[in-house]
């Protein structure tokens, strides 16, 4: 499990300040089950949803309302989020794309989970600093400090099946 951890999770320094002890970061592809078609008979769908998930491990005690996620981006494309908390732990993420192996994040005693949904942005802004291929980067103030997370590495999970 320690393995694991060091293999997916990433997270600045900056990001302890902010009360957040791990960060992981996924993605899977989803192909809609129904695909709607021109009158040529070619999908009006470009292709699989790509869904990128991050889960942040925070204190319960600790007052979420006092950092407020702005900004995420990756690959130079910026997005937006959703913001959940998840209340069970230990919890399972999904399935290791290959492996088949189940992912369960266990939060240590008095911490719990958020859930960051990311989603294409419609408004489009510059990264906070410069990132490499493939790492994540969200943004957010705590009081009046800049928050800034890097997730160094993404773990693709298994797509869930269309119905």
């Amino acid at each position: 499990m320690l393995l694991f951890c060091l293999l997916i999770g990433g997270f600045s320094v900056a990001a302890q300040t902010a009360g957040i002890k791990r960060s992981y970061a996924f993605i899977s592809l989803h192909q809609p089950g129904s695909i709607m078609v021109r009158p040529d008979g070619m999908p009006v769908h470009a292709g699989p949803d790509t869904l990128l998930t991050v889960y942040l491990e925070i204190p319960v005690t600790f007052d979420t309302s006092a950092v407020v996620w702005k900004n995420a981006w990756m690959n130079g494309v910026s997005y937006s989020f959703q913001l959940f908390e998840l209340m069970e732990t230990p919890l399972e993420a999904g399935t290791l794309k290959g492996s088949r192996k189940k992912v369960v994040l266990t939060a240590a005693k008095d911490y719990g989970w958020w859930r960051l949904v990311l989603a294409p942005a419609e408004r489009k802004s510059t990264p906070a600093k410069g990132a490499k291929p493939g790492q994540i980067i969200l943004e957010g103030k705590q009081g009046r400090k800049k928050i800034l997370l890097d997730i160094n590495s993404l773990a693709e999970l298994e797509s869930i099946p269309s119905v």
